[in-house]
Formats: C-alpha cells, sequence, structure tokens
C-alpha cells in the first residue's frame, strides 16, 4: 500500500490506473481517498492497495511527478495502529 499526498481535487480513480499503467505497475487492489468526517470533503490525498510489493515499489517511482498539475507525493504506508 502506498500514500498519495499533494492531490489534485479533480483527481479522480481512472487517473490513478492510467499512472500505474504508465510505470508497469499491475493490478490495483483498492484506492480510498481520504475525507473530512464532517463536511465529507475530498483531503487531496489518499491510499492505493495493490496486489505485490513489486507493484508498489513500481508505483512509488511516481514521487514528485506531475500528475493533474501537481507534484504528487508517493510514500509507502506505514501500518495502521490499533484502535484501542
Amino acid at each position: 500500500t502506498v500514500f498519495l499526498g499533494n492531490l489534485s481535487y479533480d483527481i479522480e480513480d481512472d487517473d490513478v490506473h492510467a499512472k500505474a499503467k504508465e510505470v508497469g505497475a499491475g493490478d490495483i487492489k483498492n484506492i480510498r481517498w481520504l475525507t473530512d468526517r464532517e463536511s465529507g470533503e475530498f483531503k487531496g490525498c489518499g491510499f492505493v492497495e495493490f496486489y505485490s510489493t513489486e507493484d508498489v515499489d513500481k508505483f512509488a517511482t511516481l514521487n514528485g511527478k506531475d500528475v493533474k498539475g501537481r507534484s504528487i507525493r508517493v510514500d509507502f504506508a506505514k501500518p495502521r495502529a490499533p484502535r484501542e
């Protein structure tokens, strides 16, 4: 899973799929966009889950690349902390 940040507010799932294909990353398992709890507005970031670590590594090469006019941040996601 990778974290995507500094995203255009116009980004859509298809844009992420196209970028994955562009760098030779395989199929995306899931895309989760982060939204504000109260307003429901997109926060400009999200998570992309792949089926293999090789695909994660390929997708991570997009860090700093231009997507829809923004230099995106791609980073390896940290495991979720357990809820207390």
